[in-house]
């Protein structure tokens, strides 16, 4: 029964059924539809409507972006134990499933129930309407929720996803503690997410390269920004009032997430997101990524990367590692 699947966000108490609308048993508030799809979320921030927007425009993924879900979702499950079968999965902060179509049309998991969440209608609708195509044995329980509010059972998935989402929430750790009831013992938690190093070293070199160039030039794309944005968070990383309005609001340090994941009781390992070869043009996929054409400023970096990567051309990906998955078991 589908009421048994959910919690009421505001109090923890069991849900009852009435029509198409789940209600809380203590404090009666009602859970209805949003365009086919449960709708949770008590929050209703900001930047729930300004996702709609974003995707507002988009009815479904493109052929590249399935062959992305599918890519990663293949990656993550190799942290997760491989194959999946018989298990509660699922995927917070789905967005458009960029990580969960994959995981609902993987042929290593199956007879799952395969749950997932968002804030924002828009990016469902895209990624329902994708989706509606999968032959599967696996069922897809989608819903709206806001990450601060699980609407789920305490020790209720076998596995949590989750893709580049903990760094955009202020307060990460409290989702972390959400994640750890919401895991049965034994339980897994993956996610991939950015890490201070990585970005401290190219952004950096960047900056050195582009230092005399005006910065509003059309041929620097987004130089000015990401170089400005990049060096305030990784400097103001305990400071979370002043990243509130960012959106994209930390970079993770490893140490760090260590101790906060061990207080919260889970035991944490971490694993390279991106294979080694990539960080032979990490500079360039940088430049590529911020629309930096300048070729003063391209030159530059290209060449401060060189002599880097040619400096410790063996341990060059773990020094700069930009992006990790972050493993985390809760012990039986």
């Amino acid at each position: 029964m589908i009421a048994d699947f959910y919690l009421c966000p505001v109090d923890r108490q069991s849900l009852s059924v009435q029509g198409s609308t789940l209600v809380c048993t203590s404090c009666h508030r009602k859970f209805e539809t949003t365009e086919g799809v449960l709708d949770f979320d008590v929050i209703k921030s900001s930047q729930r409507e300004a996702f709609d927007a974003k995707f507002k425009s988009q009815q479904g993924l493109t052929a590249e972006e399935i062959a992305a879900s599918t890519k990663m979702a293949s990656e993550f499950l190799v942290h997760a134990g491989g194959v999946l079968e018989d298990k509660k999965i699922v995927d917070i902060g789905c967005g458009n499933g960029a990580l969960t179509y994959g995981l609902l049309s993987n042929p290593s998991v199956s007879n799952c129930d395969i749950f997932c969440f968002d804030h924002s209608v828009g990016s469902m609708r895209i990624f329902l309407n994708s989706a509606a195509e999968i032959q599967t044995t696996n069922r897809l329980l989608p819903s709206i929720q806001d990450v601060h509010r699980f609407a789920y059972p305490d020790n209720f998935f076998d596995v949590v996803f989750g893709c580049a989402i903990l760094h955009h929430f202020l307060e990460y750790e409290k989702v972390l503690a959400q994640v750890y009831q919401s895991l049965k013992k034994g339980g897994v938690a993956v996610f991939a997410e950015p890490f201070a190093h990585g970005y401290l070293w190219v952004m950096f070199l960047l900056k050195l390269a582009g230092e005399t160039i005006p910065a509003n030039a059309p041929d620097m794309g987004e130089f000015k920004h990401i170089t400005k944005d990049s060096f305030f968070r990784l400097d103001h990383y305990a400071d979370k009032n002043l990243l509130a309005d960012f959106i994209d609001k930390f970079f993770f340090l490893e140490d760090e997430l260590t101790n906060l994941c061990g207080e919260l009781g889970f035991s944490v390992r971490f694993a390279p997101f991106s294979p080694k070869e990539y960080y032979d043009v990490f500079m360039l996929d940088m430049l590529r990524t911020y629309g930096i054409s300048n070729p003063k400023v391209v030159a530059k970096a290209k060449a401060l990367y060189e002599s880097l990567h040619d400096s410790i051309p063996q341990s060059l990906h773990r020094l700069v590692a930009h992006f990790k998955y972050i493993i985390l078991l809760k012990p039986l």
